[in-house]
């Protein structure tokens, strides 16, 4: 397998800028806590539901614990700064 770089630029939505994101192992805790727990209730833009995304109804800790004996692979997550922070109003 290549080896993946430590870090990965981003385009913020919010601030219109790019941002560097840190590539960390994605384990269940954390796809509960920062994916599952948390990306829904961000707002991308402005009337935007849940439904319109494909992704919408994964469960992003029950795809990595299904997944966890599967030795060609590893999950990975790209962590900006602002993680867990909220922005909203």
């Amino acid at each position: 397998m290549d080896e993946l770089p430590d870090s990965i630029p981003l385009f913020s939505y919010r601030s219109g800028q790019e941002c560097i994101a840190r590539l960390v192992k994605l384990t269940r805790q954390l796809a509960a806590t920062k994916i599952d727990g948390r990306w829904w209730t961000i707002r991308a833009k402005a009337g935007a539901s849940r439904d319109d995304e494909d992704d919408h109804h994964w469960s992003w800790r029950k795809l990595i614990g299904k997944h966890r004996s599967d030795l060609t692979g590893e999950f990975v997550g790209a962590q900006t700064d602002d993680v867990g922070k909220s922005k909203e109003p």
